[in-house]
């Protein structure tokens, strides 16, 4: 029922600027545990058989969870955060489970974690190293047979938990998040104890390395930010040996497809590129206005890695802009060194005492200049003939 009423205001939302932060993951449980943010990708594994269905409405499919049916993540080093953070997703209780502390998104136990409180009728958020052990505990009951969306930030003055886009309560904490135990992060259960899961449906799992404001709550809550931001890049994220005549091009924003624009940022520092605005370029490369998802840096240096960034600004009928993610690719290196020991050169001559070998094997090169080959030791000749003639 909420989900009808926050509809009206994710249409105003339009009108507004909206940003967005690193997406460290994004699972939309599409008929698949895929992680579709574009960073260093940490696809799940279904386990213990969990079943798609479909979700809330206008979202697709969800996932069914139950007692040991959940998703793991892993525990690649992206889960590590010690910044600020934000977990969210949709989820619908089915059945308390006798155990409590019900799990929707968790990092084990000891370092944080998305779930139900005690075997209470709300839920909590808590970050372990924040302040020692800092949890903040909801008032607001969601066992009601709907759905509902839940977030939680930590922005190192607060722990924060919403309810469907309200925040639900607050507690004041400070410090580093706890990264150790190293835990895997599952969905619907909680790798630190083993016997605590979710009976119900879970859609649309969010983590993000920053605090999200109320209104990025909301945005996000209702889809708009994936909507409105450029995806799709190419090169694709992390791309290696990348031609140096490189075009960018992504697919645009849905709002900024009805007649928007395109700002694009890129240059070899990730901070300046994902700080970089128009006004204040911080050193980066910076094209306005383009009117093509299509954007020619130039010519680019060998074996440097590049962070580009695309912002979308809307058409006059949707005004706004929605700060695009950073992207990477690394250009092709100047030369390639190919594996001696795969390689046997030979000759039809060779003067005694010489292996033509010599000439793949770096034994003739300068030590002191690895891109030059000396004139004395480890050269091969096929014949006596003086090399410096």
């Amino acid at each position: 029922m909420f989900r009808k009423l926050v509809f009206l205001y994710a249409i105003l939302l339009l009108l507004a600027v909206s940003t967005q932060a690193r997406l460290v993951a994004h699972y939309t449980l599409e008929s698949s545990t895929k992680d579709v943010s574009g960073f260093n990708p940490a696809d799940g594994t279904l386990v213990g058989g969990p079943t798609y269905e479909s979700g809330p409405s206008g979202f697709g499919q969800c996932l069914r969870l139950g007692y040991g049916k959940y998703v793991d993540c892993g525990n690649p080093d992206k889960f590590a955060i010690t910044s600020n953070m934000t977990v969210m997703c949709w989820a619908k209780v089915n059945l308390w489970l006798s155990a409590g502390y019900d799990p929707l998104v968790t990092k084990g136990s000891a370092t944080w974690r998305l779930q139900r409180w005690s075997t209470t009728n709300t839920m909590v958020w808590g970050v372990n190293g924040v302040g020692g052990v800092a949890y903040v505990v909801g008032n607001i009951p969601v066992n009601d047979g709907e759905w509902h969306h839940f977030a939680g930030v930590y922005d190192h003055a607060n722990l924060i938990l919403y309810v469907d886009g309200n925040v639900d309560n607050t507690f004041a904490a400070t410090g580093t998040p706890s990264t150790t135990p190293s835990t895997n992060l599952w969905i619907g259960g909680n790798s630190g104890n083993t016997v605590r899961f979710w009976d119900g449906w879970i859609d649309d799992v969010r983590i993000y390395d920053t605090a999200l404001s109320a209104a990025e709550i909301h945005d996000s809550m209702m889809d708009l930010t994936s909507r409105g931001t450029a995806g799709n890049p190419t090169p694709s994220e992390s791309a290696q040996d990348i031609t140096r005549d490189v075009v960018l091009s992504w697919t645009p924003g849905e709002f900024a497809a009805q007649g928007g624009t395109h700002n694009v940022f890129i240059g070899i520092d990730f901070n300046d590129v994902n700080q970089a605005t128009v006004a204040v370029p911080l050193g980066v490369s910076v094209a306005e206005g383009l009117d093509v998802n299509n954007f020619d840096p130039g010519t680019l240096e060998f074996g440097v890695t590049y962070y580009w960034r695309v912002d979308e600004v809307n058409a006059p009928s949707s005004p706004g802009s929605y700060k695009g993610l950073v992207w990477q690719f690394t250009v092709e290196p100047y030369a390639l060194k190919l594996p001696a020991e795969n390689i046997t050169a030979t000759a039809i001559s060779s003067i005694k005492n010489n292996d033509p070998n010599d000439t793949i094997n770096e034994n003739g090169l300068d030590p002191n200049h690895p891109d030059e080959h000396a004139n004395s030791a480890g050269m091969w000749l096929s014949s006596s003939t003086d090399a410096n003639h």
